[in-house]
């Protein structure tokens, strides 16, 4: 089940995520001049996530805290 306080917000070297419901962003540097198109949330494993991007997909099994390149 989705946590409707967690908000995930693509921006220029990565995401912007908050677990207050947008009171407050932490920013996750996922590469240099990287733009995220797609964020995905996998809603049977909550701490899945996928990223599209103009350099490749990027998954995260640990709610964002790491990201590993993965295919194109």
């Amino acid at each position: 089940r989705f946590d409707l306080n967690k908000i995930y917000a693509g921006y220029n070297d990565g995401v912007l995520f908050s677990k207050s419901g947008g009171k407050d962003f932490v920013q996750i540097i996922i590469e240099k001049n990287i733009n995220i198109n797609n964020i995905i949330l996998d809603e049977t494993q909550t701490k899945a996530i996928v990223l599209g991007s103009n350099k490749g997909l990027y998954k995260s099994f640990d709610n964002g805290k790491t990201f590993v390149k993965s295919g194109l």
